[in-house]
């Protein structure tokens, strides 16, 4: 990774943004640890290589930044 990347990584998270990174079918180990690097937290950061594990990735992170809301 270059360090522009490594600087707008940083840089988002430091603004409060909260980064997820997906690597979709993505073998090359350089790759996934510069996604790995950019996401806010290691538990932000997915790895899936089929369609069915990507969309399953989706649906957990809309639950992650979907705040709850309770009806009374």
């Amino acid at each position: 990774m270059n360090q522009k990347s490594r600087a707008a990584c940083r840089g988002a998270s430091d603004k409060g943004v909260q980064v997820y990174t997906i690597a979709f079918g993505v073998s090359d180990a350089h790759t996934r640890s510069m996604l790995q690097y950019c996401a806010t937290l290691p538990s932000m950061a997915y790895s899936v290589q089929t369609a069915d594990e990507l969309k399953a990735i989706f649906e957990r992170i809309a639950r992650d930044i979907t705040p709850a809301r309770i009806a009374g």
